[in-house]
This record gives C-alpha cells, structure tokens and sequence, in this order.
C-alpha cells in the first residue's frame, strides 16, 4: 500500500521535528514545521460528517506529535487524513526535488487524436487540450457530474484499463482509492498524479505505474501567504500563485 510506504519514509524524515503552525480551510489544509517546511492536502470538505466537532484535539494540534499526524494519512476520518498527507508533504527533501528529472507542462500534457485519456477529477485546462487533440476523453468526477464529459465512478473498472494517458487528482492518496486507480491504469504510457495534495515522493512511486509527479513546493517566502489563503477559503487558484508547481519525473517499473 502506498499510503503506508509514505508514512514510513516520512516517520525516518520527522525525527527532531515539530509541527509549529497549522490552519484548516474549506479547501485545504496546511502544516508548517519548525524549519519552516510546509505541506498541503484538499479537504473532503462534503465528506466530514454530521459532528459538529469534527476533530476533537482542535485548538490543541499544533501540540500533536509531528510522527503522530503523519500516521494520521490513510485514516477513515478523511480531515485527519488530509492532515496526515499535509504533515508528509511538510517533509518533502529539497534536495531530491531539486535532483529528479523536471518536465515542462507541455511535455506532460501533450495529447493526440490517437490517445485515450482519463482523468480522475476533472481539469477543465487539460480536458480542454485532450478535447482539442481529438483524443477520447473518460473523465470521473463526483462534484461534476452535469458535465457530458464526466462518467460515474462506477464505470472506472470498464473504461480506465483502455486509457493510454492518466491525469489522476493527489487527492487519491488521502481518500484511499490510490491503490485501486493504479491497479487499474497500470498499463497506462504516461501516469500523472497532480495537484497540491501530491507527494512529492519519487522514490516511493519508482515501482508502481505514476510516471510524473505534478506536485508543488511551497517558497519559504511564501508560507505566511499560503495560511492566510488557506484560513480564508481560498483554493488552488490562488494557492498556484504563491506556490512553486513541479513536474517530477518518476522511474517506473
């Protein structure tokens, strides 16, 4: 499970670690360790429940154990599970991103008439260039289901094993169906995990079949800004202006 593979490699990277500031939003959540380093993750922010106290160690997180929290991802309570993903991509080693091979945008997202794509949350920009490229698109999507482009999750067994091309949401690794959505695109040419959530752990993903990590990295300079938009409501729009995207490439199996 890759889930418990990045929990491990991020308990060896946590030693000496504390969390230091923390901020929940409607759309995100981030962590900022003592040295500054800080991680996002997506809120299921529909998927929380009825409670109306829905983390009962609030007002006292930043007091969590660094280790703790990271073995919160995976968690069935999927706020904790953001947290946990956050915590980890807290723990991203500067020094491997800046070792990894980086890709353009227009190297990743490059499409033909001949490719069939699918895309597990849709992307508007990219469902755009698939659309334009004349490349089949199978796009899954739960909170945008009005669109003629988007398929009902339970079709994903049926139409995602065809797909040569797969843009697949970060927020993957903090709902749990990372595991099912690689089984099932492990015959893909290109994998690409993307988003804020992604982490940006090449060497954990070196053995399945994602091929590009499209994550971010968050500019010291920038941490301030990036819990006061996420404190806000703010999402991945404004986020993307204060963050530095990458595009890892992965050596896969």
């Amino acid at each position: 499970m890759i889930v418990k593979n990045l929990i491990a490699e991020a308990l060896q990277r946590a030693k000496d670690h504390r969390i230091a500031n923390l901020t929940i939003g409607l759309g995100y959540v981030a962590v900022t360790l003592d040295d500054n380093r800080t991680g996002l993750a997506y809120v299921f922010r529909n998927q929380l429940g009825p409670s109306c106290g829905v983390l009962n160690q609030a007002g006292a997180l930043e007091e969590v154990p660094l280790t703790e929290m990271i073995q919160w991802a995976g968690d069935a309570d999927l706020l904790k599970s953001s947290l946990g993903i956050a915590a980890i991509n807290a723990l991203t080693d500067s020094h491997e991103v800046r070792g990894v091979s980086k890709l353009s945008d227009a190297e990743v997202y490059s499409f033909s008439a001949e490719d069939v794509v699918g895309m597990i949350g849709y992307f508007t920009p990219f469902a755009n260039k698939v659309k334009a490229a004349g490349a089949k698109l199978y796009a899954f999507d739960s909170q945008r289901q009005e669109l003629p482009d988007v398929h009902p999750d339970e079709d994903q067994e049926r139409y995602i094993p065809e797909c040569t091309k797969l843009i697949v949401t970060g927020t993957v690794v903090i709902n749990g169906t990372l595991d099912r959505i690689l089984d099932l695109g492990k015959n893909a040419e290109s994998f690409v995990l993307l988003g804020f959530s992604t982490p940006l752990y090449p060497q954990v993903f070196a053995e399945t079949p994602v091929s590009v990590l499209a994550g971010s990295v968050v500019p010291v300079e920038a941490v301030a800004s990036v819990h006061r938009i996420v404190s806000q409501g703010g999402g991945g729009r404004l986020l993307g202006k204060v963050v530095d995207k990458v595009n890892l490439k992965v050596g896969r199996r």
